[in-house]
């Protein structure tokens, strides 16, 4: 629950601080930049939140798998970027998650939820082809597209750092 209420307070009110940028500019590359900061300011600060977690994990990990997990840490929500989601559809995707089957068909026949739902339902694999598109190797685009149904021990650490934030 508490973990609901701080994104709920992020999405609200999402700051990047100018120190963050000037390390997403050191970090990534123009292409790269350019696919962060489609993405809407909440995915943005929820990402960099993300990253933050992964930044703990340097000592456990090799550098490969580090940066790795760093990228998609930072993009694995950006195929939430396709269109743009208002911060109620997001919020009612909360619920949607959790209501019976009839409760989801009933609100599907509605075309902007079934938009929102459709988006959200496949965030992970429209995340993979954008990463795909910006350059971003297999590894990535694979930690992306299983960051919700992780089978890996790279993916589970993303798992657990997204669900953290």
């Amino acid at each position: 629950m508490i973990y609901r209420i701080k994104q709920l307070y992020n999405a609200l009110f999402p700051i990047i601080y100018p120190m963050e940028i000037q390390w997403l500019d050191d970090f990534l590359s123009p292409s790269q930049i350019d696919l962060f900061f489609s993405q809407s300011l909440p995915e943005q600060r929820h990402a960099l939140d993300v990253a933050y977690d992964i930044l703990d994990k340097r000592c456990i990990l090799n550098n490969i798998d580090y940066n790795n997990l760093l990228l998609a840490a930072l993009f694995h929500d950006c195929g939430k970027s396709i269109t743009k989601i208002y911060l109620w559809q997001r919020i009612f995707f909360v619920f949607f998650e959790n209501m019976p089957t009839l409760g989801q068909k009933i609100v599907l026949k509605n075309k902007a939820l079934a938009n929102a739902v459709k988006i959200f339902s496949n965030h992970s694999l429209l995340g993979k082809c954008l990463a795909a598109k910006a350059g971003f190797n297999k590894e990535v685009q694979i930690l992306i597209l299983n960051h919700h149904s992780p089978v890996s021990p790279l993916e589970y650490l993303l798992n657990e750092a997204d669900n953290k934030e």
